[in-house]
This record gives C-alpha cells, sequence and structure tokens, in this order.
C-alpha cells in the first residue's frame, strides 16, 4: 500500500535528517515475519504495536513541490480486488481510514505535526497494482519478501541451477533495464557493458 503526501511549503523535509531515500519505520524484533505469515493467509495484520513501512522523501532529490510517500508492506491482496470492483464506497472508506491509520502513525514516530502540513493525498492498495499490472496478488516487487531471501542470504544472480540467471532485486524501469544487462553481461562473459556491469570478475565468469 502507497500513501503519497503533497505537502504545503511551510513543512522543512531537510531539516529532519532523513534524506538518506528509505527511512523504515517498524516495531522490530519479528514484526515482519508475523506481518508476512498474515500476508500468506490474506490477514491483515497490522496494529500500532505490529507495523513495518517505509517512509521515502522524492523531493529532496528530485525538487519541485514538499512530497513524502508512505509505503506499507506487506500487505496482502485479501478483499480489495473485490471491494473496488462491487462496492467502491466502501473501498474509499477503507483506503482512506488504513492511509488516516498510518499517517497517525509517521506522525507518532517520525514527523510531528505532519497533518497540519497535508494539502493531498493519493493512495494506491494492492487492487491498484493488481489491476494496473496484473499482478495476482497485488505486490509491486519481484520477489516473496521472505526475511530469508534478503541481504546475503538474497539468491544470487547466477543462481545454483546451471544455466538458470536471476537479475538483481529492483524495481522501476531503469533498474530492471540495467539488471537485465548485467544478467546478460554475465552470460555472455562481460561483452554487453564493456566491463562496466559493476560487478566483481568473479561474478562474471
Amino acid at each position: 500500500m502507497n500513501i503519497a503526501l503533497g505537502l504545503d511549503d511551510e513543512i522543512d523535509l531537510a531539516s529532519l535528517g532523513m534524506d538518506c531515500g528509505y527511512n523504515v519505520v517498524t516495531t522490530g524484533g519479528d514484526s515482519f515475519e508475523k506481518l508476512f505469515e498474515d500476508f500468506e493467509n490474506e490477514k491483515f495484520g497490522f496494529t500500532e504495536k505490529r507495523f513495518n513501512m517505509g517512509v521515502i522523501y522524492p523531493s529532496l532529490t528530485t525538487g519541485g513541490k514538499p512530497n513524502i510517500t508512505i509505503r506499507v508492506v506487506p500487505m496482502a491482496l485479501a478483499d480489495w480486488t473485490t471491494l473496488r470492483e462491487n462496492n467502491p464506497t466502501k473501498y474509499k472508506e477503507k483506503k482512506e481510514e488504513l492511509a488516516d491509520f498510518f499517517i497517525d502513525l509517521v506522525e507518532k514516530f517520525l514527523i510531528s505535526n505532519l497533518r497540519k502540513h497535508i494539502k493531498i493525498i493519493d493512495i494506491s492498495t494492492p487492487a491498484t497494482y493488481a489491476r494496473y499490472s496484473g499482478s495476482p496478488t497485488g505486490s509491486i516487487y519481484d520477489m516473496a519478501p521472505y526475511p530469508d531471501n534478503f541481504g546475503r542470504t538474497r539468491l544470487k544472480m547466477r543462481t545454483p541451477i546451471k544455466g538458470l540467471f536471476q537479475p538483481r532485486f529492483v524495481h522501476g524501469v531503469f533498474g530492471s533495464l540495467l539488471a537485465g544487462l548485467q544478467v546478460n553481461d554475465m552470460i555472455l562473459e562481460g561483452k554487453i557493458m564493456n566491463g562496466n556491469a559493476r560487478l566483481k570478475t568473479k561474478e562474471l565468469k
């Protein structure tokens, strides 16, 4: 679930010291693991005592009017599509209710007085991504977000299966394009990107 917030000019996002690109607000511990279990069972497991979300500040890198995006993961498709198709009013009410819930958390733990600066809100649910991307689970990422499938434990580009490669974990047009070029560079031993794949030599062999 993505909650995009357009803000007024009175808020100074740069002064908050959170321009690292992706700020994580979480209850930590086994929160993500429990939330993912709920995700797999098509349940909503987010509460004030268990949550996980990213808070992104696009305007700090792209310029323009102040804006932030609250990215809530992992959220199951559940009945989102059914509501959107059969009861648009209830669908709108539900997504606005949840947006309020997550905005409150960001305001409580990250940006005090956030609400008074909000000028516009745009909410994307799993049904949004299922509709526009064809994703059967309403997901925006390329892999199941298992805790043991991240970082150093992530399956490598050259998989244990001979001849089977996979792009690095990315999303977005440019990231996907670059990941595809890197895989092809590995298959052709560095001939695609003329040694500029930014991968260690041993990864190409």
